[in-house]
């Protein structure tokens, strides 16, 4: 019966051990929110089927709702790092011994703490160095030593509350600086705990930093092939830095999981076309097309095969599309800066900021001008005179007089159309311009949903020693200042300028003015000296000389 009772008790001391394990929000600097990933069928619970895991936006959303609830994870807490300031429960059950004047049944809780030099003091066992062990290492340490060393029915030892120490997360997320960790969490959970990633941060080339050495992470491998290696716990002290993608594409059509993916500098088409889970039944593989907008401006259409995806480099901001062979053929297409559909005078439409594709269907004798006439002609921001028809006869490019047909309709500019032409009119490369007290002042690919201070990060960020960041303008033509707010978004064409201290400004003033007076006064010397030579030796060498 006394053993009964001891197991009763030993029970409830587990049950209130394993209850002050679990993790809640105490009021620390980044809140957790447990992820969820299941959902309820008529049969249970099943895990969410996660199509397209290496699409840019469905990482993005994992990473901003990480799953930080891990303790209950006992698989996790047998490889646990054993790390300064971990809190532990070591529990004590003792039974009834009579011939030691014990009568009754007992348990004993102790907490203890690990110290900065991995040492823990045990009762009745005395220090223990816990250097280079895990964690079962560390228990079945202390277990088999207090057994040997008392007599005791029950001895539990278990992690209670890991350390926690501050990692700083910087760069491409939405709220950078120090989160609070501990050893469980990984870099995932430190991006989410940062509020996720920034548009046009880089998920493929994380840089994780320690010990002044710097680790490239591609996290994608984490989601699309359980690769753990890519999601490595983290240690106090460590860092994370999550740079701007150097290459975003994006795949339509006949893939797998179409959508939006980040490359890196040595992949190519053949890279994306995997990404996106390969061809699908009906893809036209011998028929796949890039839009691309050079640096100049200039817009691009260009043909290739699967055979050719291999060699094919993308740059940032291409899209791919995988035709199907089903698709009618008989089109004529036009891309570039143009409306998308039929304007009407008296209603208003809204001048497209990216380039539109629109496939008309052809019909004998289709003309150029029916084609403009169909999208609404060309936008403000067309480079009408660089237009220019892929014929698809012969592959030529040949040269459209776009503006002046448009604006005089003029039959003799027209020409006819055949189908599976293509006809390009290129759009201006809409920028921002960034100047003033930032590190790399200039233009700045404009963006819809950027804001100005990310505007100012992609410019090298603002000089924090002279930048004045309550004076962040906007500056007209004209020379006007408009006060911009660093959350606020900004149409395409603006200038922003970042206005220097005005402490800075007066020192370099007088520094000028002082550089100036120095100046001055060295050559008021100079002169000084020169005349009272001459005064006092002028008449003496005038002698000697003549």
């Amino acid at each position: 019966m006394g053993a009964m009772k001891i197991r009763i008790i030993v029970l409830l001391a587990l049950l209130a051990a394993g209850l002050s394990s679990v993790f809640a929000d105490n009021g620390s600097q980044t809140s957790r929110t447990p992820q969820a990933t299941d959902t309820q069928t008529a049969g249970g619970t099943t895990s969410a089927p996660q199509p397209g895991f290496g699409l840019q936006a469905t990482i993005f959303d994992r990473v901003r709702n990480p799953n930080t609830n891990l303790m209950s994870n006992v698989s996790l807490l047998a490889n646990y790092p054993l790390t300064p300031g971990d809190v532990y429960t070591l529990t004590l059950g003792s039974g009834a011994a009579p011939e030691l004047g014990n009568t009754s049944q007992s348990v004993l809780t102790f907490t203890l703490q690990l110290s900065q030099d991995m040492k823990l003091d045990v009762p009745y066992l005395g220090t223990v160095d816990a250097k280079g062990m895990t964690l079962p290492d560390l228990k079945r340490k202390i277990v088999d030593g207090i057994k040997r060393s008392i007599p005791v029915q029950y001895v539990n030892f278990m992690l209670t509350t890991p350390a926690e120490f501050n990692v700083f997360v910087y760069g491409g997320v939405n709220a950078p600086g120090y989160i609070i960790a501990n050893p469980l969490d990984t870099v995932v959970d430190a991006i989410g705990l940062a509020k996720g990633f920034k548009p046009g941060a880089s998920y493929r080339n994380i840089e994780l930093i320690h010990d002044g050495k710097t680790e490239s992470l591609d996290i994608s491998k984490f989601y699309t092939e359980a690769d753990f290696a890519v999601n490595p716990r983290l240690k106090p002290g460590d860092e994370i830095y999550v740079p701007p993608a150097q290459i975003v594409a994006t795949i339509v059509g006949k893939v797998a999981f179409p959508g939006t993916y980040e490359l890196l500098p040595t992949e190519s088409l053949a890279t994306l076309i995997q990404l996106a889970g390969g061809f699908v039944p009906g893809a036209l593989t011998s028929r796949i097309t890039i839009e691309r907008i050079d640096a100049q401006g200039v817009h691009h259409l260009i043909d290739i095969s699967d055979q050719e995806a291999g060699t094919t480099k993308m740059l940032m901001g291409d899209q791919v599309n995988v035709p199907s062979t089903t698709q009618n053929a008989e089109v004529v297409s036009i891309e570039g800066a143009v409306f998308g559909k039929v304007r009407s005078g008296e209603t208003p439409i809204v001048v497209p900021r990216e380039p539109v594709r629109v496939d008309i269907p052809y019909f004998p004798g289709i003309t150029l001008l029916n084609v403009l006439d169909e999208v609404g002609g060309p936008t403000p921001f067309a480079i009408a005179h660089k237009s220019y028809l892929t014929e698809s006869s012969t592959g030529k490019h040949i040269l459209l007089a776009v503006d002046k047909l448009w604006k005089t309709r003029d039959p003799a500019l027209d020409r006819r159309l055949y189908p599976g032409d293509h006809v390009v009119i290129p759009m201006e490369t809409l920028k921002v311009f960034v100047t003033g007290a930032v590190l790399t002042p200039g233009a700045v690919p404009y963006q819809p949903d950027l804001t100005v201070e990310e505007y100012l990060l992609f410019a090298g960020g603002v000089d924090e020693n002279i930048a004045d960041l309550n004076a962040i303008y906007s500056v007209t033509p004209g020379g006007k200042r408009i006060k911009l707010a660093l959350d606020q978004t900004i149409p395409a064409g603006t200038a922003i300028y970042v206005a220097k201290k005005p402490l800075f400004v007066v020192n370099q003033s007088m520094q000028n003015f002082f550089l100036i007076t120095g100046w001055v006064t060295t050559v008021v010397g100079v002169l000084g000296t020169v005349l009272s030579f001459w005064l006092s030796y002028g008449p003496a060498l005038s002698n000697l000389f003549k």
